[in-house]
């Protein structure tokens, strides 16, 4: 369906915020995502409030089109054809109420500017993967974070949250009223209903350690080894990760490191520095001298953003997996096909701890991201500027993954897959996705919302 660009123009004088539309000055600034791709929605609004998000909704339901919201763009991928996107970045607003350990938080608000929001209070909240990720949309697909281990998935802190229905209702969900929406929000992804402002009970951790740890590629497989052993015995409170990466050639790359492939593990130890110190001296007992040791105590600047992953828009795709084990015969798969090879398009082969708290149920109540029993998460992550790019990529994550497929589970978290490339399959249990999809056809009968992931 086209709707003509009159009647898209329309919109505009129902708006406190800016319609943007297709030859506008700033049509190809609004419609770049962080992740970068070509989005091409049918318009694009800036909402001020939460009541022009409600008329954007009501406006695409009379007309036939669909709604799409995003903060940064992180996730972008979807087909926009015939919609409207949302660009959230006005709403800001972060409200915390120290005595109950609760934050209030609007949809344009991003990691970056949380942290330092809570911390005065000796709050933290499990972020890390990106500092201008948005905070919704990271907590509404999982968000697993830097004290992942120790206080669970960003998505069990959600206790109530404002949203907007597919006809454009503004509604409250808690556990007192419309539950199963929240239960949905709670790592469902999105498309259900629009969310205007999330409210999180947040964990007390004061204190916190760790950084990043630095070895030529040559190194390899005895950090990667030592890791997987270290990584056995390891307390709820240690997340970590260990990489092959390929460094950038910026400035901001210590001059011996620029441009190279590295090996690094990243770590955070939710508690004093003192025992992180020692948690992570057994690690270092295990492996060859580091070519650089960034372990420290973390500011909350830090845990918004402990892997470094750029601020800059990037063409990123990134193909994952889960792994019930890490023998000697994965790990040597996954550094001949990505880490070693100058040649390999994968620029980043990552495996996360799982564990903790991610296998029990929250105490705030259950949610859709349900609890992960397996061991490690994979991520392989690459560039691709061009068609020919993306295929040549694609091809090679897809023979990283069938080389280790006998330790795979089969599944992702939603935080970690790629809206154009997996489906609800991949993501969640049979008896969840028709959870799921009672509680789309309850909220947004007429699927004017976008879906996150196929259905």
């Amino acid at each position: 369906m086209t709707t003509s660009k009159t009647r898209l123009s329309s919109l505009s004088r129902h708006l406190r915020g800016r319609l943007i539309m297709p030859g506008d000055h700033l049509w190809d600034q609004a419609r770049q995502p962080w992740n970068l791709r070509d989005q091409r929605p049918a318009a694009i609004v800036e909402p001020e409030g939460a009541d022009d998000m409600a008329t954007t909704v009501s406006f695409a339901a009379r007309h036939g089109l669909r709604v799409s919201a995003q903060c940064s763009g992180h996730g972008a991928g979807a087909d926009l054809t015939d919609t409207i996107l949302l660009r959230t970045g006005a709403l800001r607003e972060i409200t915390v109420d120290p005595a109950r350990n609760l934050v209030r938080v609007g949809a344009g608000v991003r990691c970056r500017d949380l942290a330092p929001a809570v911390a005065p209070h000796g709050l933290a909240a499990s972020l890390g993967t990106g500092s201008t990720t948005g905070v919704a949309g990271y907590t509404m697909f999982g968000g697993t974070g830097a004290l992942g281990r120790k206080v669970g998935f960003m998505a069990s802190k959600v206790i109530a949250a404002d949203v907007v229905t597919g006809d454009g209702r503004p509604l409250r969900c808690d556990t007192g009223a419309h539950p199963d929406l929240l239960w949905a929000l709670r790592g469902g992804g999105g498309g259900y209903a629009l969310v205007t402002h999330l409210e999180l009970r947040l964990d007390r951790v004061p204190e916190t350690f760790g950084g990043q740890v630095v070895w030529p590629a040559a190194a390899a497989p005895d950090v990667w080894s030592a890791w997987r052993d270290w990584t056995a015995g390891l307390p709820p409170e240690m997340t970590s990760s260990v990489d092959v990466i390929s460094l950038p050639p910026l400035p901001e790359v210590p001059e011996p490191l620029r441009g190279k492939r590295v090996v690094t593990v990243t770590a955070c130890y939710a508690g004093p520095a003192d025992r992180g110190a020692i948690v992570l001296s057994d690690l270092f007992a295990r492996t060859p001298r580091p070519a650089l040791n960034g372990c420290r105590p973390l500011t909350p600047a830090d845990l918004a953003n402990l892997w470094n992953a750029p601020a800059t828009p990037l063409p990123g795709r990134i193909r994952c997996e889960l792994l019930t084990s890490l023998p000697d015969q994965a790990i040597g798969e996954l550094l001949r096909l990505a880490g070693l090879g100058a040649d390999s398009p994968v620029m980043l082969a990552q495996v996360r701890t799982l564990g903790g708290a991610f296998t029990h149920d929250p105490p705030g109540g259950s949610g859709a991201i349900g609890r992960c029993h397996a061991q490690y998460s994979l991520e392989l992550l690459g560039m691709a500027p061009t068609l020919e790019a993306e295929q040549a990529l694609r091809s090679h994550q897809h023979i990283m993954t069938g080389a280790v497929a006998p330790w795979t589970t089969g599944t992702i978290l939603p935080g970690f897959a790629d809206p154009s490339a997996d489906t609800a399959e991949r993501v969640y249990l049979p008896q969840t996705q028709d959870r799921l999809r009672n509680i789309k056809a309850r909220y947004d009968p007429d699927g004017v919302l976008m879906p996150s992931f196929p259905m």
